[in-house]
């Protein structure tokens, strides 16, 4: 089987009012040779219709028997994929058209670096909007992932020959904040980081959505000093 280059994971559940922007955004990107693997988990609304109304030979579809849930789906889609990095999008946000270009070359230009993320452009709350900077350098995420995620999932990139050697997986016990565990697991298996300084993603939140709420949480915030302790 030929290996693309990259393969962007993209799980949805009932996401019709954002995914056809969100899948038309990464078929338009400059870079184009990678495969999209979207993993429909059991929608019950017209998100499978979307998908299926896009005609594009670098779609892959995956469809869950029933709904479940996001880890499972992007557990799926790591197994299932096949370029020599994995990057991650979501189906509500929208990818930079020149966003799989620069993240490749960085990646390429970067031998020592597993995982990358970028800046984002937040957008969709008026509470929480505009430019995400995050820290950009391999010590400067690794200090700061003491006190949050200094990556933002669906804007990041890695190398699949990591995830396979070290045999990664986003893990249930971390329901909400699977994303910073894999990080953390990563950076305690030595794997080097990255945040590339420009913006390469339209990051759509809302004002009570997960992300801006996830440490408030008593029981994620024990999960949470769980992972710092992994990290020292």
């Amino acid at each position: 089987m030929k290996e693309n280059k990259i393969s962007v994971i993209l799980p949805v559940f009932n996401g019709e009012k954002y995914l056809r922007e969100a899948i038309k955004s990464i078929l338009a990107q400059s870079f184009t040779h990678f495969e999209l693997i979207i993993i429909d988990d059991g929608s019950t609304d017209k998100s499978s219709e979307i998908i299926d109304s896009f005609n594009d030979p670098r779609i892959i579809v995956l469809k869950n028997d029933s709904n479940m849930g996001l880890i499972y789906s992007l557990n799926r889609g790591l197994s299932e994929a096949n370029g020599k990095y994995i990057a991650r999008m979501d189906g509500d946000d929208i990818a930079c058209v020149d966003r799989l270009k620069t993240q490749y070359e960085f990646m390429e230009n970067s031998h020592e670096i597993g995982l990358c993320g970028t800046f984002v452009k937040r957008f969709g709350s008026i509470l929480r909007r505009g430019l995400l900077k995050l820290p950009v350098s391999n010590d400067e995420i690794k200090a700061n992932s003491l006190f949050f995620c200094s990556l933002v999932h669906p804007a990041v990139i890695f190398k699949r020959e990591l995830i396979v050697k070290h045999d990664l997986r986003y893990s249930q016990d971390f329901k909400g904040i699977e994303d910073y565990n894999l990080w953390i697991e990563m950076i305690g298996k030595g794997i080097k980081t990255a945040n590339i300084p420009t913006t390469l993603l339209k990051y759509r939140v809302s004002n009570m959505g997960v992300s801006g709420n996830i440490f408030f949480n008593e029981e994620k915030f024990e999960k949470r000093v769980k992972l710092i302790s992994e990290i020292q």
